[in-house]
């Protein structure tokens, strides 16, 4: 049996809206001391391809801290995906 590793990923804003939904569970075969956010975005990408183009611009968020994209995440990480925001 190959192990397997699980993102739970909390959507945020126009991506939720977009995607109809507010939480992604990302399951993937093979076991890895984590993924690096832009790794992490592009999976997402795979899952939801129609929202590529708004989960590029997004920011990775790790609990309350902001993820730079060669980060590497932990499996179980609480994770949200945080598109930008504009207002005036």
């Amino acid at each position: 049996m190959t192990p397997e590793t699980a993102y739970r990923i909390q959507l945020s804003g126009d991506l939720a809206i977009q995607a109809g939904r507010s939480r992604l569970d990302l399951v993937f075969d093979g076991s890895t001391d984590g993924l690096a956010a832009s790794e992490l975005k592009a999976r997402v990408s795979d899952e939801l391809p129609e929202l590529a183009p708004l989960v590029r611009r997004s920011l990775v968020v790790a609990g309350d801290r902001i993820v730079g994209s060669a980060e590497v995440i932990p499996a179980g990480s609480q994770l949200s995906l945080v598109p930008p925001v504009s207002g005036g």
